[in-house]
């Protein structure tokens, strides 16, 4: 099978470099690095990095990477899935809340908010992240999970994933 997220990265206009795995694209002073060697089986096996000053985290990368990096875990997964099914694995909730969050304004709040999903609760969000939510809903099923959304009442929407 073509490895699609490997050409999508470089094919990238900040595409500078690619060794074992491991490519590397640069905007201005910033060298970020997309690492396509983890596991499968792990809640996050694409990982990434930049050589910032301060704590390298996905929330404060720029738009255009986090874009890329949801592209590239979306087609990685794409090309697994059917290794996945075969193993009766899903997709780590982790990984799909996470890039169903990681593009958006005020993703980490719904992120991290849902680090309580696992456990099956159902969780309630003013409706201004609905969009978000429904987003998660839409991943979550494609990837052979139950999900309960409603709408408590006219400022709330409530998510639960089995």
């Amino acid at each position: 099978m073509k490895e699609k997220e490997k050409e999508l990265i470089r094919n990238h206009p900040y595409f500078v470099n690619e060794e074992k795995g491991l490519f590397y694209l640069k905007k201005d002073k910033i060298t970020y690095e997309i690492d396509l060697n983890g596991n499968l089986e792990s809640s996050y096996p694409i990982t990434c990095s930049a050589d910032q000053e301060d704590f390298f985290t996905m929330w404060k990368a720029e738009k255009w990477f986090r874009i890329l990096y949801i592209e590239v875990n979306e087609l990685y997964f794409q090309k697994h899935r059917i290794r996945l099914m075969t193993k009766g694995i899903k997709r780590r909730l982790e990984n799909i809340i996470f890039c169903a969050c990681v593009a958006e304004e005020n993703g980490q709040i719904i992120d991290r908010a849902l680090e309580k999903i696992r456990f099956r609760e159902e969780i309630s969000f003013p409706k201004e992240y609905e969009l978000i939510l429904m987003r998660i809903k839409k991943m979550a099923e494609k990837e052979r999970y139950e999900v309960v959304f409603k709408y408590v009442n006219d400022q709330e929407v409530a998510i639960r994933v089995r």
